[in-house]
């Protein structure tokens, strides 16, 4: 058995129960479902109601991911699954566990099993508020409705027909890339797994990113590229060119190669991805990235420069500072406002927004215009490949 290491205080324990049963019943685990001590996320495999209903979106997905490695461990995760275990940050947490099948039958999205077994309406509304943290709102029944199993079939070369690539599967003349990652590729979670088997990183973001949004795109691309992944897992170009041959149609192809212009390594977080998407759809000019102000002596890094200066403002430096190893929230906000009365020294504006303004983007095109950010010449609104301006 090997056990991931979990951070200091956020170990989420994945527990399976014996296989000697077929049915799965009359188990210590079965029974902590009916009376709410434990959730089911796949045949098998439970988790504490604590664990799930706390989780944010993204974890529910790699706990999910992690009850389906431990019920098939024959499974090659793919897609946003793969990038997940990768350590890709995506903008928008997936709704189904991605992974291969080898044949036509079997791709299809599979449900997960009941999480609360047949526990009534009004136990689970009573284990919801159990859970809830002081303050906010109880959670909503439908975050207890688990997360499906999408089983996709393999990618293939451009110039073989879907019939042919069945058959060679088959015969095994074209078979799943795949790769290894050991069981601490979600060191967050104790589970009884030795590892995930995963597509590689290069074919992952090729087969993702031409089918989601444009921002969830750059984001993944961003990353990658730029190294910017939990794990501090990078690919090139080079690498990226090697399986766009897969990307299978003409308006994928097309979706790929926009979102690859789109690309910036420079970019630090999926909110600075995200940032320059929303600005080039209002019609701004694009910023120059990672800027640096040298103030008597002192040198700043800044998000984005136009004429004056725009700073992505996400609040985790803020709220974990002492985590990051920023110390006090207090001498944070502190710097941050020595930092910023420096650079408006230099005669130099500062337009901050965040994650508010990107979801409400009347919010940034208002910040943006009122702190006078060129807007770009007419007829390329809406591309993000567009002349940036110093």
């Amino acid at each position: 058995m090997t056990t991931a290491t979990p951070s200091a205080d956020t170990a989420h324990r994945v527990r399976a129960q014996s296989r000697g049963d077929d049915l799965h019943t009359g188990t210590a685990l079965s029974q902590d479902v009916r009376s709410g001590r434990m959730v089911r996320l796949r045949r098998g495999v439970y988790v504490s109601p604590e664990d799930w209903l706390r989780s944010p979106p993204w974890r529910r997905h790699l706990l999910s991911v992690v009850a389906t490695a431990m019920q098939e461990a024959e499974a090659v995760f793919c897609r946003e699954s793969a990038l997940a275990l990768h350590g890709v940050p995506l903008l928008e947490a997936p709704d189904a566990v991605h992974r291969r099948c080898t044949s036509r039958s079997a791709a299809r999205r599979v449900p997960a099993p009941s999480m609360v077994g047949d526990r009534s309406a009004a136990a689970v509304r009573r284990m919801l508020a159990a859970t809830a943290p002081s303050g906010p709102a109880v959670p909503p029944e439908s975050v207890l409705a688990g997360l499906p199993t999408h089983r996709l079939e393999p990618t293939a070369p451009r110039e073989m027909r879907r019939p042919e690539a069945r058959r060679a599967l088959r015969d095994g003349e074209l078979i799943v890339p795949r790769q290894t990652l050991d069981g601490g590729a979600v060191p967050w979670c104790r589970a009884d797994v030795d590892g995930f088997t995963v597509e590689p990183l290069a074919l992952a973001v090729v087969d993702t990113v031409p089918r989601l949004a444009l921002a969830e795109g750059v984001v993944i691309l961003d990353a990658v590229l730029g190294g910017h992944t939990r794990t501090g897992v990078q690919v090139d170009g080079d690498e990226l060119a090697s399986w766009a041959e897969r990307v299978p149609s003409k308006r994928l192809r097309a979706r790929w190669e926009r979102a690859l212009a789109a690309a910036d390594p420079r970019a630090e977080s999926p909110g600075e991805s995200y940032s320059r998407v929303r600005i080039a759809e209002l019609g701004f000019g694009l910023p120059e990235l990672q800027s640096r102000i040298v103030v008597g002596g002192t040198t700043y890094r800044v998000d984005a420069e136009w004429r004056d200066v725009g700073e992505f403002d996400g609040t985790v430096k803020y709220t974990r500072a002492a985590e990051l190893g920023g110390g006090d929230p207090v001498r944070t906000v502190y710097r941050e406002k020595v930092r910023e009365d420096d650079i408006r020294s230099t005669g130099r504006a500062m337009v901050r927004w965040g994650w508010p303004e990107l979801r409400r983007p009347e919010l940034l095109a208002r910040r943006l215009d009122a702190a006078g950010v060129p807007r770009r010449r007419a007829g390329r609104r809406g591309s993000v490949v567009g002349q940036r301006t110093g």
